[in-house]
């Protein structure tokens, strides 16, 4: 039964590098559930994130998938590596557009 709800999703022991951690977080507090859940709704978003992202309302109800994950022990995701990849695709587009856009209006 964990103390709280940060918990760690793999033992200290098994992990293959010897100074991390895996952090999540639940509000369940059984462990096996935990892991179980974990793993019914990371189905779901992989099933959303195929299927049904690009429909109505598609990116908002992925986005709540994903905040009921990290409630039932999904874990936390290295954001920070993310954001930098994702935020530096999305500048390099908007660079581009950007110089199209001058080139077009002169």
């Amino acid at each position: 039964m964990p103390k709280g709800t940060r918990i760690f999703a793999v033992s200290p022991s098994e992990l293959p590098f010897p100074f991390g951690h895996e952090p999540a977080m639940t509000i369940i507090p059984n462990l096996l559930v935990t892991g179980i859940l974990a793993i019914i709704f990371g189905l779901f978003i992989v099933i959303w994130a195929a299927v049904f992202v690009p429909k109505k309302n598609g990116g908002a109800v992925l986005f709540l998938l994903s905040i009921i994950l990290l409630l039932v022990g999904g874990g936390f995701c290295f954001a920070p590596e993310f954001l930098d990849s994702e935020l530096s695709v999305f500048m390099q587009q908007l660079r581009a557009q950007g110089a199209a856009g001058e080139l077009g209006r002169g």
